[in-house]
């Protein structure tokens, strides 16, 4: 998604054994048989390659994680990255054992969208609680409304008989005052 991201990457590699790797090293890479600080430098300028190759067929959110509907993953990144990268460090005598993803910077712009798309879905998630909060809410009024129209309709039902009671016999009415 053409986003600006910086990757660290931490590997684990070894001059092979073998005696055919040995010789190949020995006589095409003698600098790298001899010094660490050699072998390291050349792992690191074979790493940009694969790295690029695999982070271009995926997304910052992929890579972060952060991605509900791919299954790109770190780990898939990983895998894809020394799947690339092993063969071309066997070809030069040099095994890599391990290869992991330890961080991924990204554009300050960038994160700082993350951050507002993740602060909306939070607000979205709240605001539909809230919502649903109301809506019980305004059924408990309703309930309660219906309850008090019942009683008044109850209270004018005997309000009604008691003045009929007046209406029928003044008797009644004049003891009432």
């Amino acid at each position: 998604d053409k986003q600006t991201v910086s990757i660290d990457i931490l590997v684990d590699v070894a001059r092979m054994s073998d005696e055919e790797s040995v010789r190949k090293i020995w006589t095409e890479y003698n600098a790298v048989a001899k010094k660490d600080e050699q072998l390291m430098a050349v792992v690191q300028n074979l790493l940009r390659s694969p790295v690029n190759q695999v982070s271009t067929t995926m997304t910052v959110d992929e890579m972060l994680g952060v991605d509900e509907t791919s299954d790109k993953t770190r780990a898939t990144m990983e895998a894809d990255i020394a799947k690339l990268l092993r063969p071309v460090l066997e070809s030069r005598g040099i095994a890599l054992n391990t290869l992991n993803v330890m961080n991924i910077g990204v554009d300050p712009q960038y994160q700082a969208k993350l951050q507002e798309k993740s602060t909306a879905a939070i607000e979205i998630e709240l605001a539909e609680q809230k919502a649903k909060q109301l809506e019980k809410q305004l059924e408990q009024e309703k309930a309660q409304t219906e309850i008090d129209l019942e009683k008044a309709r109850r209270a004018n039902l005997v309000a009604e008989e008691e003045a009929k009671v007046y209406e029928e016999s003044a008797e009644a009415y004049e003891l009432k005052r």
